[in-house]
């Protein structure tokens, strides 16, 4: 039997629907997981669509633990299918944040399109990502709230936009906080010239040597 016939004929969905209890589907969801992480990294993109359809039929018949635990092993994965990944990065933060902070999987498009229609708490966690495009902090700068802004200033990683630090500063003159994390003073953070300092000081792109390091994911 091939790998796609075995990711496919692995459930019964007719049978599982009959199931009063979702502890079958969590057993199953994981089953299927054990064999991708065997078949993933030597698998062609026709045997990952296979697997794909097969998790993301799973994932609405199990509980969310069920759905967190295999989110935070695909977070882990580096060649994993595509679409149970996006759709899991849509779910509550507990199940998402994982994949949010370390899945290759995500695109910077991806995480874009998360960041407009999810909250301050998936915002937060993309801002924690390490490597996001300017395409990606832009859009957190804009939408996300404080928090969120702290956190992308506590990103060493993260590349931002000469707009991008403009609005970090400007939060700055009233957030000790981000003046802490940005490394400037309250009188710099009021004067017009901070930001061409900061520009000067620190390469196109980078983070002032003072920032925190990005936290892991949990």
């Amino acid at each position: 039997m091939n790998a796609v016939r075995q990711a496919t004929s692995l459930v019964d969905f007719r049978a599982l629907k009959r199931e009063p209890e979702r502890l079958r589907g969590g057993d199953l969801m994981r089953d299927v997981m054990k064999l991708l992480r065997m078949v993933s990294d030597h698998s062609s993109d026709t045997v990952l669509d296979a697997y794909d359809t097969v998790l993301l039929r799973l994932s609405g018949m199990v509980e969310p633990a069920v759905r967190a635990e295999i989110a935070a092993d695909l977070a882990r994965q580096r060649r994993v299918p595509p679409a149970i990944v996006r759709h899991l990065a849509l779910d509550d933060i507990e199940i998402a944040q994982p994949l949010l902070i370390l899945s290759p999987m995500l695109s910077d498009s991806d995480l874009c399109g998360i960041a407009e229609i999810r909250g301050v708490p998936h915002r937060r966690a993309i801002a924690r990502r390490p490597l996001i495009g300017m395409a990606v902090t832009d859009l957190l700068i804009l939408r996300g709230d404080d928090s969120v802004r702290r956190a992308l200033a506590g990103n060493v990683t993260a590349r931002i936009s000469p707009a991008g630090y403009e609005k970090l500063a400007e939060q700055a003159k009233r957030d000790p906080a981000m003046r802490e994390l940005l490394a400037v003073t309250p009188t710099e953070a009021a004067a017009p010239s901070t930001i061409g300092v900061m520009r000067k000081a620190v390469p196109a792109g980078a983070k002032p040597a003072r920032r925190a390091r990005v936290p892991k994911a949990g």
